[in-house]
Parts: structure tokens; sequence; C-alpha cells
């Protein structure tokens, strides 16, 4: 088990690729996404990488939104309103011979390069 976050109502937690919840008053566990890994939560939003990118899912409605597709991410931290994700750089000289550091609105609005890496 790893990845253990709370919000006001529940403790959720990735375990065997898996992601699921635990309601602090009663403890009933429950499956919240299967094949998906936890990168973290935010007021409203529960954010997870599977194998085609970074999405968030709204804790109210259970909607998802895409945040970057077909990239392999390897670092997320959300801070505030923004986020900063380590992952795949892709262009069309160098397709997967960089990574990068991105920052952007929680949202994925404003995806910006801030830092960009050599990788072989």
């Amino acid at each position: 088990m790893n990845c253990l976050q709370g919000d006001s109502n529940y403790i959720y937690f990735n375990d065997d690729g898996n992601i699921y919840k635990i309601d602090i008053t009663s403890g009933e566990n429950s499956t919240v996404l299967e094949g998906a890994d936890m990168e973290g939560i935010s007021p409203g939003y529960i954010y997870y990488t599977d194998d085609s990118g970074l999405y968030r899912m709204s804790f109210s409605d259970g909607s998802e939104e895409c945040i970057m597709s077909g990239n392999s991410m390897w670092y997320i931290r959300i801070n505030g309103d923004y986020m900063i994700i380590t992952g795949n750089y892709f262009n069309e000289k160098n397709y997967d011979e960089n990574t990068a550091k991105y920052l952007c609105r929680l949202n994925g609005d404003g995806m910006t390069v801030i830092k960009k890496y050599f990788c072989q």
C-alpha cells in the first residue's frame, strides 16, 4: 500500500494497482478506480495515472477529465492551484529521448515546460 491521502470524509490509498477509499466514520472500504495509480488529491478531485495518461476525477459526480495523455508520468506534485509534472517531453526531433518538468493549473491549463532533461 502506498500514496495514502485524505480529505474530510475519506482516506484514499493505492494497493495492487487500484485506488481505494475508506470512510473515516464507518471504516467501510470501497474501490474508486481499477488499474490506476493515485498521484494526489486537491479540494474536490483525485488525480491519477493509468497506461494512457494523467487524469482527475471529481469527488462529487465521478466525472473524469484528461490532464495529459500519451505520456509516462514519473512524478506529480500538487500544491495549491498548481501542479508540477515530471514526464516525457515530446517533440518531433527527439520523440522519446527527453523528459521535462511541466507547470500547469490543476485542470491542465497553462501547461508550460519549465525544465528539460536528456535521457539515454
